[in-house]
């Protein structure tokens, strides 16, 4: 078919517009598309902005600015007009590479101080040099040489912020061909070698002259030394800082002054302040993007320009004054005098407003940014309020578990304010944002969340970094399967109970001739004694003790408030926990000179010889860490059941009654004063006063966690990073789980609880290894003294 001229040229004149449009959203499809298909998992999405033609980009456009009109902001401002000012973020194509531009204050301190999202990186990075100041970096003196040095520079300059187009008559190309004229120098690659090989000859004078001896850049950086191997740069290390250096400055001649007199010339300085204002001397800085970054919901793409546009700040007269007038007294110090009464009445209208300002603090640090973040349809954060500045909650907090001691009148004030919804509440406590969960679904959820929500006690540095309490994956899951064979199996039980007996019997008798005791100081030291034999076989004496009264000192700091300094809670417990280490490597050290002449078994010996797949055992600190860890967990559960079980012993006779009856019958049958756990087993009515005593005392209040990541629960997000206390003791003493739930009643258990409303050892892969260690110990207690004593 043969088409006419007339055609063809309708065809070119129709198509032309198609294909401007097609040329003119092409960096479009290439770069944006691909982006907004692969899609933000919060939902954050790229600033606004065009990205121009193929390549191009907006170079004509910044051109027409920067040469053409000569007003080089108007390219910015064209922007903040057809899009807004948003949070100073623009998107297009420059230096052939897709950007984005940075104008406003505080997204350039964002990209300036997240130096390892944003490298430097100049747009032509492989022709970057610069001018001389030949004496002080390289110790060159004026002349023929100097002035060749400085006109090859004048070249480079010129082609590093070019568009990249290595074709004859461009910038660029200038800056990689010879091109030289007797008007003018052009700079290229070949000025590149010409300048490395000025710098090699006076690098290699350096080396060979042991006669003069001189102090410059060059002569530093020959003898740099790499941390690890001792190595020096190499020569072409050395020339390539040199003239990176050399970027920075030009020969200056005239009288000499010091520093000392410059830091006195106050209207010079501001002088030169102005002047660097108005010259501004660095219009944009280019920084290349390491990894995809979102702030403030725009998300700034992997591996893109980012441009940050300083000028733009100091011709602004949003920041600066009549911003294009030269006037250095811009930069006085503004001091105004406020007379009293005015001071006095600014400080108490605005002492409301501070208060204000203080109480909303840590919504609008920690909340608003999320909310500008995470997309409506993701869900949102939990009802609650965070308090104070660093502070939050914790004086309600501790308001009701201290003074009032109705700790969980926390958790009803926060449902009468806020509704029940799903059992979350956002808070602040412990120094951290956090989500507090109270009902069993949500417990549930978070237990068994094992890869969203870490195990993490708030001052985990206490417990020790390589505690089976710390550690996570195949480390954890090695420690908790020795720890839970240690404690748990059926033979270790039955060793636990015969090493816990003899104490607790001469501890009883010492109790009765005393005649009246403080329970819960004597249900320490019992169990202190017995938690001592098992997990490094120590006796009683003055380092039991001592190692009692430590231990003492680091429970209570692990809970505090973070205050390192002297006389607080964390800093006492902090020096705990160093002369708990001294000691336990002291006891390491023994055991491994006495292992041929003395043998034991105990819980630090069994760690002592733990391999991991490859057959390395536990270094000494890992096995003091978890000595530590283990006996905080061990010492804290069994000390506070054993006193709650004397307190409600005494407070309902009839139980005592029925646990007596149940314990005499056993001890009938036995020819010595010792039970085993067999015995134990068989104790029915025992196993259930065990349980009421541990879901009464709430040996774990609460269990802390940390979100890996973002997680969503029935509409609802934990954010990544905030802590996630799970409130456990609210369901035992919440009678929607249990009828009268603040009655000791051992007969509740005559039905198994509610399924998930029982967590007093918390639950998943992390329930407590030592429950078991604790029920033991309390039933073998609670025998002998319902059998021996009245």
């Amino acid at each position: 078919m043969e088409i006419s001229l007339g055609v063809w040229v309708a065809l070119v004149v129709g198509g032309l517009p198609f294909l401007g449009l097609l040329l003119w959203w092409w960096n479009k499809f290439w770069y944006v598309l691909p982006l907004k298909l692969h899609g933000s998992p919060t939902g954050a999405k790229l600033p606004p902005g065009h990205l121009g033609f193929p390549f191009l980009g907006e170079m004509l456009t910044f051109l027409w600015y920067f040469k053409t009109v000569g007003r080089p902001d108007e390219f910015i401002n064209s922007k903040r007009a057809k899009y807004g000012d948003g949070v100073g973020m623009y998107r297009t194509h420059l230096f052939g590479k897709p950007s984005i531009i940075t104008c406003l204050p505080a997204i350039n301190k964002f990209v300036f101080q997240s130096e390892e999202i944003f490298p430097l990186n100049w747009p032509n990075v492989d022709v970057v040099t610069f001018e001389n100041i030949g004496k002080l970096f390289a110790s060159l003196e004026p002349g023929p040489l100097l002035d060749t040095i400085d006109e090859l520079f004048v070249g480079v300059v010129n082609g590093i912020r070019a568009q990249p187009f290595n074709v004859p008559g461009t910038a660029y190309h200038h800056a990689l061909q010879v091109i030289l004229n007797n008007m003018y120098l052009n700079v290229n690659w070949e000025c590149r070698r010409k300048l490395e090989a000025i710098f090699r000859v006076e690098l290699e004078k350096k080396k060979n002259c042991k006669e003069a001896v001189t102090s410059d850049l060059m002569d530093g950086l020959m003898q740099i030394k790499d941390d690890d191997d001792g190595d020096k740069l190499s020569d072409k290390e050395v020339i390539d800082n040199i003239e990176e250096n050399l970027i920075v400055s030009r020969n200056r001649n005239g009288e000499f002054i010091t520093s000392d007199d410059v830091s006195k010339m106050k209207y010079t300085n501001k002088v030169v302040e102005e002047i660097i204002r108005l010259a501004n001397i660095a219009a944009f800085v280019f920084r290349s993007v390491t990894k995809e970054i979102e702030y403030k919901g725009y998300i700034i793409p992997k591996n893109w320009n980012k441009i940050v546009w300083v000028r733009y700040l100091h011709t602004n007269p949003e920041h600066f004054d009549n911003p294009m007038c030269f006037n250095p007294d811009r930069w006085n110090r503004v001091e105004m005098e406020i007379p009293m009464g005015m001071g006095v009445a600014f400080l108490v209208g605005g002492l409301p407003i501070l208060g204000l300002l203080l109480w909303w603090w840590n919504e609008l640090w920690y909340v608003l940014p999320l909310k500008l973040r995470l997309p409506a349809t993701k869900g949102n954060l939990p009802p609650g309020h965070m308090g104070f500045p660093f502070f939050g909650e914790m004086f309600n907090f501790l308001w009701y578990f201290k003074i009032l001691r109705h700790p969980d009148e926390f958790i009803n004030i926060k449902r009468a304010k806020y509704g029940d919804g799903v059992g979350m509440y956002r808070t602040h406590l412990f120094g951290s944002p956090t989500i507090i969960t109270c009902f069993p679904d949500v417990n549930k959820y978070v237990f068994r969340s094992e890869e969203a929500f870490f195990l993490d006690w708030p001052r985990v540095e206490l417990m020790g970094q390589n505690s089976i309490v710390a550690v996570h994956g195949p480390a954890h899951v090695r420690l908790g399967r020795y720890v839970i064979g240690v404690i748990n199996r059926p033979d270790s039980l039955r060793h636990i109970a015969q090493v816990v007996q003899p104490r607790m019997i001469a501890e009883l008798k010492s109790w009765a001739q005393k005649g009246r005791i403080k329970a819960y100081d004597e249900a320490k030291k019992v169990t202190f004694e017995n938690i001592g034999k098992l997990f490094a076989s120590l006796e009683p004496g003055p380092l039991l003790d001592t190692i009692d009264d430590l231990f003492t000192g680091l429970i209570k700091g692990i809970r505090a408030q973070p205050f390192n300094i002297p006389g607080s809670a964390c800093h006492h417990a902090r020096q705990c926990r160093k002369k708990l280490d001294a000691i336990f490597w002291m006891e390491l050290e023994k055991k491994k000179k006495n292992q041929k002449e003395v043998s034991t078994n105990d819980l630090m010996d069994g760690l002592m010889q733990i391999k991991d797949d490859e057959g390395n055992k536990l270094g000494d600190q890992e096995v003091i860490d978890n000595i530590v860890s283990l006996v905080v967990a061990g010492y804290a559960s069994t000390s506070l059941a054993s006193m709650w079980a004397i307190y409600y012993l005494a407070k309902f006779p009839n139980v005592l009654q029925k646990l007596r009856e149940e314990n005499m019958a056993i001890r009938k049958t036995k020819e010595g004063d010792f039970i085993t756990s067999e015995d134990v087993s068989k104790m029915k009515y025992t196993n259930k006063v065990v349980e009421e005593t541990i879901r009464m005392a709430n040996i774990a209040a609460f269990i802390f966690r940390t979100a890996t990541k973002d997680a969503e629960y029935k509409g609802y997000i934990i954010p990544k990073g905030w802590q996630v206390i799970v409130w456990v003791r609210y369901l035992h003493t919440n009678s929607e789980y249990f009828d009268d739930p603040m009655c000791f009643n051992p007969n509740r258990w005559n039905d198994p609880a509610r399924p998930g409303t029982y967590q007093v050892f918390g639950g998943g892969s992390r329930i407590c290894a030592g429950n078991m260690l604790v029920r033991i110990q309390l039933a073998v207690f609670l025998h002998h003294l319902s059998t021996a004593y009245e």
